[in-house]
């Protein structure tokens, strides 16, 4: 039976799962031609994992990529283990191709996105469903993804409705350094707080309470 803390700390990662000149205008205003970011996974402050994105630019398009590891131990004893790897392709701010293999604990997950008639093609763990073309994936490596009305996670594919809320420009202390950053409120089905770089739109720093009440956070190491 999973441990209560790592089984809320599962529905967090699903619902992730992170200073560029102006790009041209089939990537994301902003995205970086390439980027490498590393991510601290922390619960109440213990260090967990990390989390890995790649962003690229390739051929007309945007790739990112994003590898999570997370151990969760009680007692000395590892109790939750946590793998998956993201790949996502965009063009023109539209999530055109989508995989992702996720080992939660020893329960596979699958999905992939694909467009579809005009609308996108939603496959997880085998099951088909349509969803509109302008969905995003719950990974909000890129402040545009904010104003998407609807996000399906990384994980079950599970579509959720959001609200946003802009908080402006605050100072986040980052890697012993104060850096300016721009926070956002995601309500609605998901909640969370994010941190974008106000100089390339990097994720910083996203913070979230999960099911058992702490604090599952996200922060940039490098």
């Amino acid at each position: 039976m999973r441990h209560p803390a790592a089984m809320a700390l599962a529905a967090a990662i699903g619902l992730l799962a992170l200073a560029a000149a102006p790009a041209p205008a089939e990537q994301p205003q902003g995205a970086p031609a390439q980027a490498t970011l590393t991510y601290r996974v922390l619960r109440d402050g213990l260090d967990l994992g990390r989390q890995s994105m790649v962003i690229r630019a390739k051929d007309g398009a945007t790739e990112v990529e994003v590898v999570t590891h997370v151990q969760v131990t009680v007692g000395g004893m590892q109790v939750y283990e946590f793998q998956q790897d993201v790949r996502e392709t965009w063009r023109d701010r539209r999530l055109v191709r989508f995989a992702a293999q996720a080992n939660d604990n020893g329960a596979r997950h699958a999905i992939e996105l694909s467009p579809s008639a005009g609308r996108s093609l939603l496959v997880v763990d085998g099951k088909r469903t349509e969803v509109p073309a302008e969905i995003a994936s719950s990974t909000l490596w890129h402040p545009f993804m904010l104003k998407r009305p609807l996000l399906f996670d990384t994980l079950h594919g599970d579509v959720h409705a959001i609200k946003l809320r802009d908080e402006g420009e605050v100072i986040l202390r980052v890697g012993g350094r104060d850096m300016p950053a721009r926070l956002y409120v995601l309500t609605g089905d998901i909640r969370r707080k994010l941190w974008y770089a106000t100089s390339g739109d990097q994720l910083l720093r996203m913070a979230m309470t999960v099911r058992d009440g702490s604090e599952v956070v996200f922060e940039v190491v490098r």
